[in-house]
């Protein structure tokens, strides 16, 4: 059993820098092997796997283009290809393979010639200005010692939780490692391979009412537990009445500015919502957790 986990990271500056290095080479590779790859299949070459893909990389990290491809971890770039391979997969297996109603639509509609990139699951280019900010990192190297984690081409990056993770570099074996930014955080997700614990089963039943003002009402042994609507806790009315705020300024400076580029104090603004909107989530997220638990 592979049991899932999310961690938050506080790397140094330098540790920081690297991160991003690695975002934005993840991010170059990804585009570069699916362009090369759309490029194959016009001239009617077969598809390549991340195996030959890797071996087209390592030619072009050897050109002046490519070169800052070398400092950065060689299984991170790796791990992208395979990513490519897998959303390829996926794609070949959807039947039959289509265009969208809404994609055949809008080409009547501007004259645009579909191609082959327009199909119903086909991988996508990825933008800058995604907020999907990951990158896979090498689950061989990594462990944890001292309350760090350390990360091939990064170095021991100091994390904060409140799960007591096994200690040593043969300690545990990860599955699927990543690291993602999200909203000026840094998160490492991973898997830790467990043996299986099957739950002994009681003789007491367990009642559960849900409700609009409280979440939820147990009864459990006789016992009656009460779990209170979160949406109504004094700290999420803060918050959403903060919102409110922020949307309501953003609004505005959307008016004034009237045309599509994004001045600092909308982009400003923007932030501040989307750090809200994490905030939430994260509490309801959490609250649904421990309720279940």
């Amino acid at each position: 059993m592979i049991k899932g986990f999310k961690i938050r990271l506080f790397p140094t500056q330098e540790q920081e820098e690297k991160m991003w290095q690695h975002v934005h080479a993840a991010r170059a590779v990804w585009n570069w092997a699916l362009a090369y790859t759309m490029e194959q299949y016009k001239i009617c070459e077969k598809h390549l796997s991340a195996y030959s893909l890797g071996k087209v990389l390592t030619q072009i990290k050897q050109t002046d283009e490519y070169a800052w491809f070398n400092d950065v971890s060689r299984h991170t770039l790796q791990n992208v290809l395979l990513d490519l391979d897998d959303t390829y997969t996926r794609f070949f297996n959807i039947k039959p393979i289509r265009f969208t109603e809404k994609k055949i639509s809008k080409a009547k509609r501007t004259g645009k010639k579909l191609t082959n990139y327009d199909l119903y699951g086909y991988p996508k280019f990825k933008s800058k200005k995604d907020n999907d900010f990951r990158f896979p990192i090498r689950y061989e190297r990594t462990y944890f010692i001292n309350s760090c984690v350390k990360i091939e081409r990064i170095g021991k990056v100091k994390y904060q939780t409140n799960i007591n993770l096994p200690q040593g570099i043969n300690a545990c074996k990860i599955t699927n490692p990543r690291v993602k930014h999200i909203n000026g955080k840094w998160i490492l997700s991973f898997g830790i391979e467990y043996e299986n614990q099957v739950q002994e089963l009681t003789d007491k039943s367990l009642g559960i009412d849900l409700g609009i003002n409280r979440l939820a009402v147990a009864s459990f042994g006789g016992e009656k537990i009460v779990f209170h609507n979160i949406n109504k806790s004094k700290r999420v009315r803060n918050l959403e009445s903060k919102l409110k705020h922020v949307q309501r300024v953003l609004s505005r400076k959307y008016r004034t500015n009237g045309n599509f580029e994004k001045t600092k104090g909308i982009l400003k603004y923007e932030k501040i919502l989307r750090q809200i909107y994490s905030k939430l989530t994260n509490i309801r997220k959490n609250y649904t957790h421990q309720t279940t638990h």
